[in-house]
């Protein structure tokens, strides 16, 4: 009887005496839920009464079904795609940069052909694996809210 007290006693010890090691060894992989291309579906404002006003984006007349769109990538890199008329024809412009998440918070940082770093600070407000919602204070100081889906 005395044995198997012991034993019992030493199983006991032994199941709360393992370590947590093998989890703290463990590389954690955070996933990057933006990486993707992400469309523009509709552009929000703040109205009188401090509700926000959505309108559906609206691709310019010569680009056919070409929406401004973001592409983020695995390594932290982004590039937004833009389309415009342009005499009657349209103009496709690429703007490169980086981007980082801390929460809900992503930053974006570009640099213009002069060298100038231009940072922008969104709040994410929704993300989810095909939807995308941001807002930000524009240059003009105005509150905007921007939706996207995911390609």
């Amino acid at each position: 009887m005395k044995q198997l007290k012991y034993i019992s006693i030493l199983l006991v010890f032994a199941l709360f005496n393992t370590s947590c090691d093998d989890k703290a060894q463990m590389d954690y992989i955070q996933k990057n839920d933006l990486k993707g291309t992400w469309k523009i579906t509709e552009i929000g404002r703040v109205n009188a009464a401090n509700g926000i006003d959505y309108e559906a984006f609206k691709p310019s007349a010569n680009c056919g079904t070409s929406i401004d769109n973001i592409v983020f990538n695995e390594d932290l890199s982004f590039v937004q795609n833009t389309y415009g008329d342009v005499a009657d024809t349209c103009e496709e412009k690429s703007f490169p940069g980086t981007y980082a998440q801390a929460n809900h918070t992503l930053t974006l940082v570009q640099t213009d052909a002069q060298g100038n770093h231009y940072t922008t600070t969104a709040l994410i407000t929704k993300l989810e694996f095909t939807n995308l919602e941001l807002n930000f204070t524009d240059a003009t100081n105005t509150l905007v809210f921007i939706k996207f889906v995911k390609e």
